[in-house]
């Protein structure tokens, strides 16, 4: 069971970084725990275990439930996650990565197959990712615009779910227009390593006021937007 493999200390048999949901909070994750790897049980005994690449690179965590409205955070170190959490990576991170769960979502021109028809194409969605600077699309996902959307849109009260993320519309912008917000995300990130909630909320209005002209919102749908936000 999980109890059996985390602690709350570091050591030879818990030295990976592990999170669940609850450890989640908006743009960086709360605390850790550490979770045993590279002994004969871990991961090798692990059920229903992911795949390793899916965690090495730049990813955002999002908590699935939505009780306390969107947990969205980043981790630059390889952490690893249970259930409770879903992860978002680039395409272009799992370049070359292939399995069936991968599989699901798209395919190489060379594995195609009269089944995928309906499957996108996997250089497309590889290319398209590099355009896309990872604290811009956290920036977007952490937005009273996302929140708006999927308080709408969301097939549960309770939880969200990645075909509800994926619904999300992600604003084609150049990079000038991702090199205005990403810093701001940046800057929350050393606010909150700091505790200054005030100057987090201050910035998150920044990215907003950003959010909602990327989206091209009239002063009526924006009034929307913060009237359901609040």
């Amino acid at each position: 069971t999980l109890s059996d493999l985390v602690s709350d200390i570091r050591d030879n048999i818990h030295p990976q970084a592990f999170v669940e949901g609850k450890h989640l909070s908006r743009w960086s994750a709360l605390s850790n725990k550490w979770l045993e790897w590279g002994t004969e049980r871990a991961p090798l005994l692990f059920s229903r275990p992911t795949f390793p690449q899916l965690y090495l690179a730049p990813k955002i965590f999002i908590h699935r439930t939505c009780g306390d409205g969107i947990r969205a955070c980043l981790d630059v170190n390889g952490t690893l996650c249970n259930h409770t959490v879903m992860v978002c990576v680039p395409w272009h991170s799992l370049t070359g990565v292939c399995n069936r769960s991968i599989r699901k979502s798209a395919v190489y021109p060379n594995e195609r197959k009269a089944s995928d028809a309906e499957r996108p194409d996997r250089v497309l969605l590889e290319t398209t990712s590099r355009n896309f600077d990872l604290r811009f699309i956290l920036g977007i996902m952490n937005s009273a615009f996302a929140r708006h959307f999927l308080r709408r849109d969301r097939r549960s009260n309770t939880d969200l779910y990645p075909d509800d993320w994926k619904k999300l519309p992600i604003p084609a912008a150049s990079s000038a227009e991702q090199a205005a917000l990403s810093p701001l995300v940046d800057s929350i990130l050393t606010a909150k390593q700091n505790g200054d909630e005030a100057e987090v909320t201050r910035l998150e209005g920044e990215i907003d006021r950003h959010v909602y002209r990327l989206y091209g919102m009239t002063p009526d749908e924006i009034a929307m937007v913060r009237g359901a936000s609040a």
